[in-house]
């Protein structure tokens, strides 16, 4: 925070606020700790009328809503905790009533930092951070056991912050558990609802290049294995005539359009070329802000970037083996990953468990992310991203399918460590992200 007396303007990296009284508060503010008792101290001694005093604890609101101050616990001059609000807190710290009965919310998120401990509900934004081990403890206690805040005077103050984040709820309040819609919300869904998108919140977000000029970036193609079974695939057909129109009211999730149909492989070069190949490249050119590698598909994807991967699995594909293959996008060539029956049979049965089908699949195609592509260039967001980039690309393999008079369907959920070992990928390298069936 910066504070200009001149001007009287409080400004931060994200926001700036204009202020018309309170030189003093504001200066003694940006320079050092104060309580908030000795801010309104001052705010009484500068104070023309009381009008002024409250435009200024107007605006100390205002500050804290805008992410402009922090709230510090100081112990013998030294900083163990501090406050960052993301919008203005709900109550006041000091105005908590230790006798009531807290506990943490289920949305809670404790983790570790460079200093300390960090203690977060996404539903509200403000992060405490706690850099004394003491304290940790005692907010781990009152996260796990519940009741009235207790404990020494620093502890206690501690647990007021917390109370104040949102990390600590009222248990007469509202019963996140069984209220709806709060009640459908899973912790893993609303932090990554809230931390990808700008807004209430302290993290970072959007296109930061973190690791520039740290590391390379990952390449843009993934280079094929030559001691690996390679098949080239055979020139793609032409799309049938069909009008963009038409293939979106046409389309449909089914499993099979016709009984004892036979797919071949004929259709799956030509639903892989037409789906996903790479259609041009880009050089990394630094003077334009071209920092990294692109190779171009026939879909849209974020920062053209094209983290995604695309492996097939046959199971009844005439002209191809059973098995697990990797797709080249540039070469239109398979690499065979696994012929184990094992893994073949599993990710045939599961992708029947998950589109609750009558009969196995014929091919089963599925994605995983290199998401190191995306995490290299955004910070917040990269996850959000390749999910977004996902459904781009199931929306291809949709329109394709249906324009070729395939049967297809994506499917809701798959089963992570099978992808990994039948692909022989890692799920740190490449998270399995989405699948989907085609067959006759």
């Amino acid at each position: 925070m910066k504070f200009d007396p001149a001007s009287l303007v409080l400004s931060g990296p994200n926001s700036v606020l204009v202020l018309r009284h309170g030189k003093a508060v504001w200066s003694a503010l940006s320079s050092g700790t104060n309580s908030y008792e000795e801010l309104l101290d001052l705010a009484a001694t500068e104070a023309a009328s009381g009008t002024e005093i409250a435009e200024i604890v107007y605006l100390l609101r205002c500050a804290e809503g805008r992410r402009l101050v922090e709230h510090h616990l100081v112990n013998r001059g030294k900083i163990v905790a501090k406050l960052a609000p993301a919008q203005a807190l709900t109550k006041e710290i000091n105005g908590i009533d230790t006798s009531a009965m807290w506990a943490a919310s289920r949305f809670t998120i404790l983790e570790r930092c460079e200093d300390g401990l960090v203690a977060e509900n996404p539903r509200y934004g403000h992060l405490l951070t706690i850099l004394n081990p003491r304290l940790a403890g005692t907010l781990a206690r009152a996260c796990c056991r519940g009741g009235p805040l207790v404990g020494d005077q620093m502890e206690i103050a501690l647990l007021r912050m917390a109370v104040a984040a949102g990390v600590l709820i009222d248990q007469a309040g509202v019963l996140e558990e069984a209220t709806p819609p709060l009640a459908y919300w899973e912790t893993a869904d609303l932090r990554l609802a809230v931390h990808s998108r700008s807004g209430v919140h302290h993290h970072a977000v959007g296109a930061r290049f973190p690791w520039l000029g740290v590391t390379e970036p990952e390449p843009a193609l993934k280079s094929p294995d030559p001691s690996r079974h390679h098949i080239q695939l055979p020139p793609a057909d032409p799309l049938p005539a069909m009008s963009l129109s038409e293939a979106i009211a046409r389309r449909t999730s089914a499993a099979s359009r016709q009984a004892g149909g036979q797919f071949k492989l004929e259709t799956l070069s030509t639903f892989l070329w037409h789906s996903a190949r790479v259609t041009s490249e880009l050089s990394r050119d630094d003077s334009r802000g071209l920092h990294y590698d692109v190779a171009r598909r026939t879909y849209p994807g974020g920062g053209a970037a094209y983290e995604l991967e695309l492996y097939i699995t046959s199971v009844d594909c005439e002209g191809l083996a059973a098995g697990t293959f990797w797709y080249d996008p540039k070469a239109h060539v398979l690499e065979l990953r696994s012929s184990k029956d094992v893994f073949t049979n599993a990710i045939a049965d599961t992708a029947m468990r998950s589109g609750a089908l009558r009969h196995r699949p014929q091919v089963v195609l599925l994605i995983t992310s290199r998401m190191s592509r995306l995490a290299w260039k955004y910070q917040g967001i990269s996850l959000a991203l390749t999910l977004k980039n996902t459904g781009v690309l199931l929306h291809q393999f949709y329109l394709v399918a249906t324009t070729l008079g395939l049967a297809s369907c994506a499917l809701g959920a798959g089963d992570t460590p099978l992808i990994n070992l039948a692909t022989g990928t890692h799920l740190i390298d490449e998270a399995p992200v989405g699948e989907f069936i085609l067959g006759t």
